[in-house]
Order: C-alpha cells, then sequence, then structure tokens
C-alpha cells in the first residue's frame, strides 16, 4: 500500500494582537508504484505574494504527533453550481 500525505499551504493571520498561523490543505501526495518518487494531485494552488509558495506534506491525521496542526479531508457540502 502507498503511503500518503496531506499536501497543506501556512497562512498566516493574527488574533487578539497574536501572529499564528493555520494551515489550508490543497490535495494529497502518494509514493508511486516504483517507490522511486511521489505522485501529488493539488485541488488547489497557494496564493503567493512575493514570488515563493509554500507547500509542506504532513502524515494522515491518524499518524500525525504534531499539535496544532489540522487540515479537514471531508468534502464540502455547498451546493453552489458552477
Amino acid at each position: 500500500m502507498a503511503r500518503r500525505w496531506n499536501l497543506c499551504s501556512p497562512v498566516p493571520y493574527t488574533q487578539g494582537g497574536e501572529e499564528k498561523t493555520k494551515w489550508l490543505q490543497l490535495g494529497v501526495m502518494f509514493e508511486n508504484k516504483a517507490g522511486t518518487g511521489f505522485n501529488m494531485i493539488l485541488d488547489a494552488m497557494p496564493a503567493s505574494t512575493d514570488g515563493k509558495m509554500k507547500i509542506m506534506a504532513f502524515p494522515p491525521d491518524n499518524e500525525r504527533k504534531t499539535s496544532g496542526f489540522k487540515a479537514s479531508t471531508e468534502p464540502l457540502d455547498d451546493e453552489i453550481a458552477f
């Protein structure tokens, strides 16, 4: 079974005068079948104001030990027609 990571981008914000970071999930990454690289599936791209885009890979929630990271893999339930 291929290992999977959540691909996320940091989004800085200020709350109560304190600088904080939330993580926006952009997609997923899997090891390729040969085990020599990775396949990335992006649902979104991070916005850039300085020409840099930062995407980090995290293990899924059940493997992650880092606190403070919260990314949802739940599908959106909105009914906006495009």
